[in-house]
């Protein structure tokens, strides 16, 4: 919510600028905590996940709101809003891994824009 309110247009929905004002923001995930967390239970499920990278640099343009894991030929992704990640395949293993790490799926809502299987 206030990773977004502040750029409310007139049309926006008002409701997303009163919550920003009446709430507090919420603390930000350490990222780099949070990335060695995903990375050594995908790694300790046998996934052998490559080094992270932000959603920027994995498509060579922009910023966003997520990191890229890839292993294997699959790709995770891990929110920086939150302990959310999501990925394109049914990999239970991963998603098992990521769970256990404390993370939640990203079913509704969350990152990237394309669909996803989670």
């Amino acid at each position: 919510m206030h990773e977004y309110a502040s750029g409310c247009e007139r049309q926006s929905d008002p409701r997303w600028r009163i919550e920003a004002l009446c709430t507090e923001p919420p603390t930000r995930p350490d990222q780099d905590e949070q990335l060695c967390r995903a990375t050594g239970a995908l790694t300790a499920a046998g996934l052998a996940p490559k080094h992270p990278v932000s959603c920027g640099e994995h498509n060579q343009q922009g910023d966003g709101t997520y990191h890229v894991i890839e292993f294997g030929e699959s790709e995770l992704f891990i929110s920086t809003l939150g302990r959310f990640a999501t990925g394109y395949e049914d990999d239970f293993t991963a998603r098992r891994a990521l769970e256990s790490a404390g993370f939640h799926p990203a079913e509704t809502g969350g990152f990237p824009q394309q669909s996803r299987r989670w």
